[in-house]
């Protein structure tokens, strides 16, 4: 069987405002790598070595991503069905006897997301298959799917549409003339076609999926990864202080640097370039993304902080995602609460797997806060 891959990331993550405000989805940094790079990671984790991916014109540059050769498409709109046509217009002529399509924007781990599709692809013996996870919030993804117990797919509706609580888990496979549909029909409906067919069927993906749709779903995505984290590791590069205490497992990459009396406890990740001032304090199950600054005196929680931004000295965060060149004012307090006691417009979209969460704010992209400022749970800042 000849595999090609093609990688959709041309998406702005409209659903993800304040955040993506300056930096479109697929770029987004979590815990140290681009969105559309965990695409990649999965890919090479599989041993392809080849993948086309789609974008706007200059979103991606780099031609080589974790040993798998890159070719870079651009699109003109936005959009998947924009994206993938792309695609297709280009390389209709060069597709192999299987077409993988992934989609960016979800964390999947463990096993392989992309090597677990080709072997199932190849039990199920069909034409077509589409790689489906069970979600309890289930319709705000790509898709959600409905199919019998033949593994056979019935429908699928586009993202908030569907209520089966089976949802399209980022991975869908194709022969040529599955891939020909798509193209004529656009991706959805597409899909539709082959399932009318009786050309389509399903996988169940077996191990953990996060679609990241909404700011706060950042959260639960970082603790997901950090849960993956089992030993400290520090970059070499790294500059720690004699005083600096670091508790559990944690991540510290390179260039990062911990003042006197900082306190991380893991699992946290704390990125490159970033500075821990004096005496700050990092709790669990938070991350600090690239060269941004956790000042003296300052308390993160179960946070994370986007890359370039700064928390002031003194400041508090709880719960909280602060977007990137973001500023938090000396003393300030991001306040938290429990899911269940937030405007409805959180909890009927909020989903955590692992604990009974608390929610405290979502900080978009160059905001600006003054000292002082108190932020009360809920609060969305653009």
């Amino acid at each position: 069987m000849v595999t090609s891959l093609v990688v959709l990331a041309g998406g702005l993550g409209k659903r993800l405002l304040p955040i993506t405000k300056e930096t479109p989805k697929p770029l987004l940094e979590v815990m140290g790598k681009k969105l559309y790079q965990y695409t990649l990671d999965y890919a090479a984790e599989a041993k392809l070595d080849e993948a086309i991916i789609v974008s706007r014109k200059g979103w991606i540059t780099e031609r080589e991503h974790n040993g798998i050769q890159l070719r870079i498409v651009s699109q003109e709109n936005y959009g998947m069905d924009e994206a993938y046509r792309a695609f297709y217009n280009e390389y209709q002529n060069g597709i192999e006897d299987t077409l993988i399509i992934a989609f960016t924007g979800f964390i999947a781990r463990p096993p392989n997301i992309i090597e677990q599709s080709l072997r199932q692809y190849t039990l199920l013996n069909e034409s077509n298959m589409i790689l489906v996870t069970p979600v309890a919030t289930g319709t705000d993804t790509h898709a959600s799917v409905e199919f019998d117990f033949g593994s056979r797919v019935k429908l699928v509706q586009e993202k908030g549409k569907g209520g089966s609580g089976y949802a399209l888990a980022g991975v869908l496979i194709v022969n040529r003339e599955g891939a020909r549909v798509l193209y004529e029909d656009g991706i959805i409906p597409g899909l539709n076609h082959l399932a009318s067919r009786g050309s389509l069927g399903a996988a169940l993906w077996t191990g953990e999926w996060m679609d990241i749709s909404y700011p706060w779903d950042i959260l639960e995505a970082v603790a997901m990864l950090l849960d993956g984290v089992t030993e400290t590791k520090i970059a070499s590069t790294a500059k720690i202080a004699k005083t600096a205490i670091i508790d559990g497992p944690v991540v510290i990459d390179n260039n990062a640097r911990l003042d006197e009396f900082a306190v991380v406890r893991g699992p946290t990740y704390i990125g490159r370039n970033v500075l821990v001032g004096m005496g700050a304090f990092v709790r669990p199950y938070s991350a600090i993304e690239s060269s941004s600054i956790v000042g003296s005196r300052s308390e993160l929680k179960r946070s994370v902080i986007m890359s370039n931004a700064e928390i002031s000295s003194g400041a508090v965060i709880a719960d909280s995602v602060v977007g990137p060149y973001s500023r938090i004012g000396e003393f300030s307090v991001a306040k938290s609460t429990y899911v269940d006691k937030l405007p409805s417009r959180f909890t009927i979209r909020i989903f955590f797997k692992k604990r009974k969460p608390k929610m405290g704010s979502i900080i978009g992209a160059k905001v600006k806060l003054g000292p002082h400022t108190v932020i009360p749970p809920g609060s969305i800042i653009e």
